[in-house]
C-alpha cells in the first residue's frame, strides 16, 4: 500500500535528505523533524505510520523521544525504528528497551530501509502471523527473529533451511579437499 506517511527525526541533513529520497522514491509520503520537541509535536498534530528515528539528536536524544511517544495509549501501536550510528553490541537492546521496535544501523543499505520500513508497516496493518493466529505486536521482544520468519512464511527448516534455531551452523568436514565447510 503506497502513501503511508513516514516521519523522519534525524538532524543530519545529509542523513534526512538520503532517507527523504529513497522513501519517496517509493511512493511513501515524508516529513522530517530535526529535533525531538519538533518531532513531539509533529506526532500530537498529525500522527505518521511510521517513525524513523535517529538516536543522537540535539536536546532529548531519540531513546527519550520514542518513550515519550510510546508512553500515550494512542501510540503503543506506532512503529517507531531506530537510526543510529551506535552499532555496538547491546545498543539495538536499548533501543528496543526504549520503545523502538526495529533497529538500522548507519551507515544505511539504501536497498534495505524500503524493504524494513514495508515489514514494519505491514506488521502494523496485519499484526497476526497467518501460519498460527498469533498476535505479533504482543510477542516477547526476544522472539523477534521468528516473528519476521513467521511473517515471512519462513519460518520452518523445511521451507528454509537457513532459517535454523541454533546460534551457528553445524561445521563438517569435507573429505575431498580436507578443509571444514558448513553442513
Amino acid at each position: 500500500m503506497a502513501g503511508e506517511t513516514i516521519l523522519i527525526v534525524e538532524d543530519n541533513p545529509l542523513n534526512l535528505e538520503l532517507i527523504s529520497d529513497i522513501l519517496e522514491a517509493h511512493d511513501y509520503q515524508v516529513k522530517a523533524a530535526t529535533t525531538g520537541s519538533e518531532a513531539l509535536k509533529m506526532v500530537e498534530e498529525s500522527r505518521p505510520d511510521l517513525i524513523l528515528m535517529d538516536i543522537q539528536l540535539p536536546g532529548l536524544d531519540g531513546l527519550a523521544i520514542t518513550g515519550i511517544i510510546k508512553e500515550k495509549p494512542e501510540n503503543s501501536d506506532l512503529p517507531i525504528i531506530a537510526l543510529t550510528a551506535h552499532a555496538m553490541r547491546g545498543d539495538e537492546e536499548k533501543a528496543r528497551e526504549a520503545g523502538c521496535d526495529g533497529y538500522i544501523s548507519k551507515p544505511i543499505d539504501t536497498r534495505a530501509v524500503p524493504n524494513t520500513v514495508r515489514k514494519y508497516l505491514d506488521a502494523r496493518n496485519n499484526p497476526t502471523d497467518s501460519t498460527t493466529g498469533t498476535d505479533l505486536w504482543n510477542q516477547p521482544r526476544s522472539s523477534s527473529l521468528t516473528i519476521i520468519l513467521r511473517m515471512l512464511n519462513c519460518w520452518r527448516p523445511t521451507c528454509c533451511p537457513k532459517a535454523t534455531t541454533s546460534p551457528r551452523p553445524s561445521m563438517a568436514s569435507s573429505p575431498s579437499k580436507g578443509r571444514r565447510v558448513r553442513a
